[in-house]
């Protein structure tokens, strides 16, 4: 429906084995006409589905804002929140990364759902490959 929250992104994407990627817009952005993308929400849904290899964790940034080409420390827990919700304005703001554990596989995937005011998406999944 045009009144609910639909997909402009192509949720596939590749990380090396025990590294992170940073999800970004390339890979989740949706729209929802006439709702902020501080109220659009993604939300990993709880199944067989989640990741299994890894996990998306909302990063700490810089104070002032990330520098061209920063990336979170792999050794540093600190700056790290395991996180099942974000929202577009996580992605947006570069918070939103997945980071794999480091056991040998090929791919990881999880499937989530997106959903604005009252209105829900059908569910997605997102693909990693290494």
């Amino acid at each position: 429906a045009a009144d609910s929250p639909h997909m402009l992104s192509v949720p596939m994407t590749w990380v090396r084995e025990g590294g992170m990627v940073r999800l970004s817009k390339k890979y989740l952005q949706a729209d929802y006409k006439g709702v902020g993308a501080d109220n659009i929400i993604y939300t990993i849904l709880a199944s067989d589905e989640t990741p299994k290899f890894g996990e998306v964790v909302l990063v700490s940034m810089p104070a002032d804002g990330p520098a061209e080409g920063w990336r979170p420390l792999l050794a540093d827990d600190q700056g790290f929140t395991p996180t099942s919700s974000f929202t577009q304005q996580d992605i947006n703001d570069g918070t939103v990364w997945y980071r794999h554990y480091g056991k040998a596989t090929n791919s990881d995937s999880f499937q989530f759902q997106v959903s604005g005011a009252e209105r829900r998406t059908p569910c997605f999944f997102l693909h990693l490959s290494s």
